[in-house]
């Protein structure tokens, strides 16, 4: 009844059945984050931040629409300052 402490006599603590679940639910753990990196990374690579390309679009169009004359040289230069 009085010894050493279970964990020093391989109870519980250091027994391989406790030890097993928690080292699979840890390297789960860091797949996950690993994969969710380079998932970013590919995402950020792979298609840039679409709002600048958006904005070069708007103004492609708004040159479009000026050489067609559907809009003032006026009318033109005021929308190309709101972009």
């Amino acid at each position: 009844m009085w010894g050493p402490p279970i964990f020093w006599r391989g109870g519980y603590f250091w027994n391989w059945g406790y030890f097993w679940p928690w080292a699979i639910v840890g390297l789960a753990f860091w797949i996950v984050i690993i994969v969710g990196i380079g998932y970013l990374l590919y995402r950020l690579i792979k298609h840039p931040v679409t709002q600048v390309k958006a904005k070069e679009d708007a103004l492609e169009i708004l040159k479009k629409r000026y050489a067609r004359g559907e809009i003032s040289e006026e009318e033109f230069k005021e929308m190309k300052k709101n972009l």
